[in-house]
């Protein structure tokens, strides 16, 4: 995706042409159904470029679709040769060569709306895994976590209110709720999906999806991070930035609140390192509030300090996360 915007927002073919190798190249030994989501994902973000674009009185559609079909030609070229094996000269070989069954497809390793309190800490992908495997049936172990770390959402939310209304900010978050919504088996999307598009069919593992939308959640949080900086025109826009930021802040710092608890309730058991998790919950959540306070402080010294106390907490998150969910690795050593 990075060298497919610059091609699209730079209108060259090089770069285009080095997202479908890569592409491509990702097809030759990653999982099919991945890379299939992947292409996707490239398509709806061309659009999502082509539209804003248009808005910007630029000319957009045409060029851009053709810059993704460049992607697209040079993707399949290098994947072509293996993925002719597997569909046509693998037939009666392997069962992987054919389409699904519909309920296999819609309802194999489909992610369960339950484990979206995942969100607030990776304890709760370790309980859900292994101490209570049954509450949120039929998500595999491998496809239940959606943590991200504390500061991501409280960023993305950061980009989605910052009043500049633009197109693509409006257009990820739809993008995001549409993966997220397809991987359940709770609501009709997944039928719908299989129904009417034939790569869907070969589709084994709807939870894959969320992958995409914390994808894009990250997107909007870069776009966060860079208003949560930034002091504006003024001390005055400094100040309702900072403002902002400490608001979205205290909602995600709270909404983890109650889905931690919830979660952890809900699950009803004790894993590893329960004091652990909670005082990784504490840090965490406490040090993104901390952050905010210093965003929206009226001392400039204290404001500058943001961008490397973003970074602390993601590296402290990340150290924490590792241990708490070791469980989950496979180690030979």
């Amino acid at each position: 995706l990075w060298r497919l915007d610059v091609a699209l927002e730079e209108r060259r073919v090089l770069p285009a042409a080095q997202a479908g190798a890569l592409l491509g190249l990702s097809g030759l030994a990653g999982y099919p159904g991945i890379v299939v989501q992947s292409g996707v994902l490239a398509m709806a973000w061309t659009v999502g470029r082509g539209l804003e674009g248009r808005r910007a009185g630029r000319p957009a559609i045409a060029r851009r679709l053709g810059l993704l079909a460049v992607t697209a030609f040079v993707a399949v070229l290098v994947v072509a040769p293996e993925w002719y094996g597997v569909w046509f000269e693998a037939r009666g070989y392997t069962g992987r060569s054919e389409p699904l069954p519909r309920e296999a497809a819609i309802h194999q390793n489909a992610l369960h709306p339950g484990a979206v309190v995942t969100f607030a800490s990776p304890y709760l992908h370790v309980l859900g895994a292994f101490w209570a495997p049954d509450r949120w049936r039929p998500t595999d172990a491998s496809s239940l976590g959606l943590y991200t770390g504390a500061a991501i959402p409280a960023l993305a939310a950061l980009a989605l209110v910052r009043g500049r209304r633009r197109a693509w900010t409006w257009w990820l978050v739809g993008l995001a709720v549409f993966f997220l919504l397809a991987s359940t088996d709770a609501l009709p999307l997944r039928a719908l999906l299989y129904d009417a598009l034939p790569w869907e069919r070969w589709m084994r593992h709807g939870a894959q999806k969320k992958d995409l939308a914390l994808f894009l959640l990250a997107v909007l949080a870069l776009h966060g991070a860079r208003d949560a900086a930034n002091k504006g025109d003024g001390e005055e826009a400094g100040k309702t930035d900072g403002g902002r930021f400490a608001a979205c802040a205290a909602g995600a710092a709270v909404a983890a609140l109650l889905c931690g608890a919830g979660g952890w309730l809900f699950l009803g058991v004790v894993g590893p390192r329960p004091a652990f998790a909670v005082a990784h919950f504490a840090v965490v959540w406490g040090g993104l509030l901390a952050t905010a306070w210093c965003a929206q402080s009226d001392r400039a010294r204290l404001a500058s300090l943001v961008p490397a106390l973003l970074v602390i907490l993601a590296v402290v998150d990340a150290a924490g996360t590792v241990r708490l969910s070791r469980v989950l690795m496979v180690d030979r050593g």
